[in-house]
């Protein structure tokens, strides 16, 4: 930060930390500059909210499968802000399967699929058991990953893509 805030080049930057260890941050940033991701709710203790169907809940700092749990209801909402006291509430994109990718200046440098094998919803996390599978890198997850670049300003980040009812 303090090489970054006087004028240094450091890899990475502050601003590219901050966007893969701020999930709050992030999805703001992709709000800000227009660019796809799921429907995104910040709450914290006392705000107002409305599940109607399932959603995905995510503390701010979520990694793995931890910190990501599947709601049905405002009152499972509930339990988790008092725990948490600041969440993220997702709406769900029935998936099982996503893509990691690893960008640098605008570039895919690394992908690899995460493949959700059961007939349960659990997050598609390697952690959690998932397949992984190298191979077939889409044009959308490219042009998406040049977007994020070229819109945030982004150097060097990871970001797991994923299709809403797993339709790409």
């Amino acid at each position: 930060k303090v090489l970054s805030d006087n004028s240094y080049f450091t890899h990475p930057n502050k601003m590219d930390i901050k966007f893969w260890e701020n999930k709050q941050y992030m999805h703001q940033e992709l709000d800000r500059h227009i660019i796809s991701s799921p429907n995104t709710q910040f709450l914290n203790s006392g705000d107002e909210f409305d599940v109607k169907n399932s959603s995905i809940v995510k503390t701010m700092h979520s990694y793995g499968s931890n910190g990501i749990w599947r709601v049905e209801n405002n009152d499972e909402v509930n339990e988790l802000l008092k725990e948490h006291k600041s969440i993220l509430l997702q709406e769900f994109l029935n998936i099982s399967f996503d893509i990691r990718v690893i960008c640098s200046f605008g570039k895919v440098v690394s992908f690899y699929w995460r493949i959700n094998n059961s007939d349960d919803w659990k997050p598609t996390a390697t952690s959690g058991g998932s397949t992984v599978r190298f191979c077939y890198l889409p044009k959308s997850v490219e042009k998406l990953a040049s977007e994020i670049y070229e819109k945030t300003g982004c150097i060097t980040y990871g970001a797991d893509i994923c299709f809403k009812n797993d339709l790409f």
